[in-house]
């Protein structure tokens, strides 16, 4: 393929909770680049990213306030995307000039 190294990643963690006045989306990355000549491991980096909407209910207006956030939190398509690409900045952000391998 004429590549210099691979780059692999692994999903650590996928995982959405829902409870009735809150909801939270939580995604882990790992990724690695491996020299293809030795095998060498020259990068690795991990992240686990989230976002939560909703809260601790202190009244009955509260309650209605958060059970409504934490539904249409947890209805939102767009959340688990955005928390990908949360992840995957922070993790790309750490890649290491390319003079230093």
């Amino acid at each position: 393929m004429g590549c210099d190294s691979f780059v692999f990643t692994d999903l650590l963690e996928s995982r959405s909770k829902n409870l009735i006045v809150w909801s939270q989306v939580r995604v882990g990355l790992e990724v690695r680049m491996v020299r293809v000549s030795d095998g060498h491991m020259l990068w690795r980096a991990r992240h686990v990213a989230s976002r939560s909407e909703g809260g601790l209910p202190l009244s009955p207006v509260s309650l209605v306030v958060e059970t409504f956030a934490s539904t249409q939190f947890s209805s939102d398509r767009e959340v688990a995307a955005s928390v990908v690409d949360d992840a995957l900045r922070r993790v790309v952000a750490t890649i290491p000039d390319a003079r230093s391998f």
